[in-house]
């Protein structure tokens, strides 16, 4: 249950922050279903800028060119197209929601589009918006392969907490926990799921405290890094462990543009193991299909080398076998579909 004050609350500190003006041209490339949608529809008509509603940002791909001020979108989708946005498409700002970004997209947008300012922003539908992290084109790229998502909005307190909802030390992963104006008083007729997510608030008499279930931890900067969900965290060999944390180092490889990670049973009596599934660099900017076997890796990156990259940084037990494909398949909103990656083929070897 989200009311017009939760939104309101954040809304002036959130255009403000990426740059909506009463001159401004924004291309709403999210789903309509989206919670991102409500900063570019009516943040951008709030302060009297013009809106255009696509179905995606992909419509950018049948345009013979765009100008505008703002152009809004998943990474997933943004991904598709950056490499042929050059001298077609100008604009000032870039925001990317909805999933973990890269530093590879960030350095693909500023190629793409000179001058740009890149803006990393996160929340859920249960907060609207919680912090954003602006990239400016002189920024240099970060330690990590993904981008931190910033620093709170007005009046928003972000808290990484573990077990016993005790603070976690910088660097340590945790379960990220959101309090403030934002956070809705908690689910239509689910008075169950409202009590399981919506907490007492253990550092403020009489407040609450909203479970996101996002996986996060601060950087010695102070800005907060965002891993994945909580609910993706698989156990294997007795370890717990985020997947989201293999995507990041498969991210830094340079022939890896895109990649998720799931756990597959392995070959007959193998178990429960990791799978990457990674879109190369040459694939990403429409360079035709890749081939699908993952044992030579023609035409995209040699898994064998790319799972030498990720022994050489992570543990053993968390090393993915690989799989090269031409794209990852999305959902409707635009955001990695990970039941829709298909079974991987084993082999001998």
């Amino acid at each position: 249950m989200t009311n017009p004050k939760n939104i309101a609350a954040v809304l002036a500190d959130l255009t403000s922050r990426v740059g909506v003006r009463a001159d401004s041209r924004v291309l709403a490339g999210t789903s309509v279903t989206f919670d991102v949608s409500v900063l570019e529809i009516f943040g951008t008509l709030a302060v009297g800028g013009v809106v255009e509603i696509v179905r995606d940002a992909l419509v950018l791909d049948e345009r013979e060119a765009w100008s505008g001020s703002i152009i809004s979108a998943v990474p997933s989708v943004f991904a598709a197209l950056v490499d042929r946005l050059s001298g077609r498409v100008q604009a000032e700002t870039v925001v990317l929601a909805g999933e973990a970004l890269s530093w590879t997209l960030v350095s693909a947008t500023q190629a793409a589009l000179p001058g740009v300012h890149v803006v990393n922003s996160f929340g859920q539908s249960e907060t609207f918006y919680a912090t954003t992290q602006t990239i400016e084109p002189t920024d240099p790229a970060g330690s990590s392969a993904t981008v931190p998502v910033g620093t709170p909005l007005a009046g928003v307190r972000v808290r990484v907490l573990g077990p016993g909802l005790r603070p976690v030390p910088v660097g340590v992963l945790g379960e990220l926990y959101i309090s403030g104006p934002n956070v809705a008083r908690g689910y239509w007729g689910r008075p169950g799921l409202t009590a399981g997510r919506f907490v007492a608030d253990p550092f403020e008499v009489g407040g609450r405290l909203y479970r996101s279930g996002d996986l996060a931890r601060w950087n010695r900067e102070g800005r907060l890094e965002y891993l994945g969900r909580a609910d993706f965290q698989v156990k294997v060999r007795g370890v717990r462990i985020e997947p989201g944390e293999i995507e990041a180092v498969l991210l830094e490889h340079p022939s890896v543009a895109h990649a998720a990670v799931v756990v597959r049973e392995g070959r007959e009596g193998a178990g429960a193991q990791f799978v990457a599934y990674v879109v190369s660099t040459a694939s990403a900017r429409g360079g035709g299909v890749v081939d699908l076997d993952f044992e030579t890796g023609f035409g995209g990156p040699d898994p064998v080398q790319v799972r030498s990259f990720v022994a050489a940084r992570l543990p053993e037990y968390m090393v993915p076998s690989v799989v090269v494909v031409d794209e990852l398949p999305l959902t409707a909103n635009g955001k990695l579909d990970r039941a829709a990656l298909p079974e991987p083929v084993w082999v001998s070897g």
